[in-house]
């Protein structure tokens, strides 16, 4: 999976998971989902972008083993950030846990797909 793919997929489900986070945390209140989608997406882009880099660097890792720890990397710091409620991060005053549980899941998406690509790819070149 390349860069731009891995990016732009993390991004769109980014923004479809803070809709649908926010539309259910603030049971359909309209002013408030849509300040979550003015809040949210800056630092959940930022995050796309660091986790496309680590993907990138990964694809010239050549041991299987080692490309699923990759994958696996973002994916337990989203966990922790949506498990410990109180991180305090200068300048964002906003729920952590909130971006942890979309990255969580929007990030997990990416990587499980790029990890079973990149493991389909090892696999493949073996073969031959």
């Amino acid at each position: 999976m390349k860069f731009k793919y891995t990016l732009i997929t993390s991004v769109l489900l980014s923004f479809l998971g803070i809709y649908i986070k926010a539309d259910i945390v603030e049971k359909g209140d309209t002013t408030s989902v849509l300040m979550a989608l003015c809040v949210f997406p800056l630092p959940m882009f930022i995050f796309c972008i660091l986790n496309s880099l680590l993907l990138k660097i990964g694809e010239r890792i050549k041991t299987i083993t080692l490309l699923w720890i990759l994958a696996l990397i973002p994916v337990i710091l989203f966990l922790l950030l949506s498990i410990f409620d109180g991180i305090p991060i200068p300048y964002f005053e906003s729920n952590m846990s909130f971006l942890g549980s979309i990255g969580l899941i929007t990030i997990g998406m990416v990587n499980l797909v790029w990890a079973i690509l990149q493991t389909r790819k090892q696999l493949i070149s073996h073969r031959n």
